[in-house]
């Protein structure tokens, strides 16, 4: 089983990962490659199969392993998939999505994302792996 790596929408989509997510890792944490990601965010468009989820710093496309019923415009999930690079467009392909259905839970997640996935890389995982 491989570990999700928390990151940001905006990390997935950042501009300066060229090739895969091997090199993503290498660039940005100087550790393993990385193949599955953990984001959470706003449902800002969904058909069943493909959805886009925005977390604050950009949005990112999540394409399911299996069909289900869309989500409504707002509702806030948690996305873990494989990283895919497709025509030049970040992507979690593979993705299990899951709606926070507790709107006090789902406001309160998504206050702290961000700050939770930055400090994770640039506290935790930079210090654990010597990086400044």
């Amino acid at each position: 089983m491989t570990t999700a790596v928390k990151m940001s929408c905006a990390m997935i989509s950042d501009v300066e990962w060229r090739t895969d997510a091997r090199a993503f890792a290498r660039a940005h944490a100087r550790g393993p490659p990385i193949a599955r990601v953990w984001v959470q965010g706003e449902c800002v468009d969904d058909d069943g199969v493909e959805a886009r989820v925005r977390d604050g710093t950009g949005t990112v496309r999540v394409v399911r392993r299996v069909r289900e019923r869309a989500l409504r415009f707002g509702a806030y999930v948690v996305v873990r998939g494989a990283l895919a690079n497709e025509g030049g467009e970040r992507a979690i392909r593979d993705a299990d999505v899951v709606p926070i259905e507790d709107e006090g839970v789902a406001r309160s997640r998504a206050d702290a994302w961000v700050a939770e996935v930055d400090e994770l890389w640039n506290v935790v995982y930079a210090a654990g792996l010597g990086c400044e």
